[in-house]
């Protein structure tokens, strides 16, 4: 269970993976956040950051590959895959 939101340990939640430019980031969904509560469809994340949700874990549920109608839940952890400033975009809008 690699995504499994059990295995997910404080280390790895800080933990970025650079490839080719592209950077894979753990962000947390805190509440006031501007998207905390809306879908990823509502928030327009690709549009917006050109960020990718790759997937996100909350209260031990993991969720490979969202859809648009999965929702940004406060205490989240969102995975997301992008170059870094949409990656700082997303973080922004999520625990900003």
């Amino acid at each position: 269970e690699l995504l499994g939101g059990s295995r997910i340990s404080e280390a790895i939640v800080k933990l970025r993976h650079e490839v080719a430019g592209l950077t894979l980031e753990w962000v947390e969904v805190l509440a006031g956040a501007p998207w905390a509560g809306r879908t990823i469809g509502e928030a327009e994340v690709r549009t917006e950051t050109g960020v990718s949700i790759v997937a996100m874990v909350h209260e031990g549920d993991a969720r490979p590959s969202p859809g648009p109608d999965d929702r940004f839940e406060v205490g989240a952890t969102v995975i997301a895959m992008g170059m870094a400033e949409g990656l700082e975009q997303l973080a922004a809008r999520l625990s900003g």
